[in-house]
């Protein structure tokens, strides 16, 4: 391999992006591929809060933000922000679902080995249909409240993961050809919120701008953030418990599909 090609490839698999680092810097970035594969290899454990840790990196890290960053830290490349957001997708679903590892210094199966100073190269086992993945998910579906239950669901099984995750992708299909046929009805109150969800976000307006467009609209928040005395959007997406809340909003307005004419 092409040393520079090499090294491009190094940075690729180690460019990812934890909220509670700041992207633009050039040193400690964010989590690592070897700590995305000791998250899960920790979540398959029950651990909850490795899940979480993968799930929001997964989230960060497919955000178009980090594929500006990623370009201003190691170059320009000729790639496309949605090239981005699918390679990089197929990279942390092939470490959900592999079955080995691939270590530098012995062939030796080691069921923790950075316990014991060994090199992990990467991930070995089945690798999931990139094009399967195109045809399933988009850009506009990245969401932590979307992928948490697909790496749930993957982690709690015992084998087959690329199964697991295969049957969790045709559901989802099914999903959103039913929602299709059906047309997508919205509820009379939350149609007016949603439409000027999705006018920001197809002009690339951030969880801060349309929280804030929403509160200059009087659009009510939910009944659960009312309930906590939580009346503004801009107040509920600086809430940490709350915030979640506000990105599912934002994704189910965004994925609602069109009313389909018959």
């Amino acid at each position: 391999m092409i040393p520079l090609l090499a090294e491009f490839d190094r940075a690729f698999a180690d460019f990812n992006v934890s909220e509670t680092r700041d992207p633009t810097l050039k040193a400690e970035i964010g989590p690592s591929q070897l700590q995305l594969i000791v998250w899960v290899h920790e979540a398959r454990q029950g651990d909850r809060e490795a899940r979480s840790l993968f799930v929001d990196t997964m989230y960060w890290t497919l955000r178009e933000p980090a594929f500006r960053c990623f370009e201003r830290v190691h170059g320009a490349r000729a790639m496309e922000y949605r090239e981005w957001f699918y390679a990089k997708l197929l990279q942390f679903l092939n470490i959900l679902v592999h079955e080995k590892l691939n270590l530098a210094e012995t062939a030796t199966e080691v069921e923790r080995p950075w316990e014991q100073g060994l090199t992990v190269l990467g991930t070995l086992g089945p690798a999931v249909d990139e094009e399967a993945i195109q045809a399933v998910f988009s850009p506009e579906q990245n969401n932590p409240e979307f992928w948490s239950p697909i790496v749930g669901s993957v982690c709690a099984a015992p084998s087959d993961r690329l199964g697991v995750l295969s049957q969790r992708m045709a559901e989802w299909g099914a999903q959103r050809q039913r929602q299709l046929r059906s047309g997508g009805r919205e509820w009379p109150r939350n149609r007016e919120r949603n439409q000027i969800i999705r006018n920001l976000r197809a002009r690339g307006a951030a969880l801060e701008d349309i929280c804030a467009e929403l509160d200059r609209r009087t659009i009510p928040t939910l009944p659960a953030m009312q309930a906590a005395g939580v009346s503004h959007w801009v107040d509920a997406g600086n809430d940490p418990h709350f915030r979640r809340h506000v990105q599912q909003v934002i994704w189910k307005a965004v994925n609602r599909p069109k009313a389909v004419k018959a």
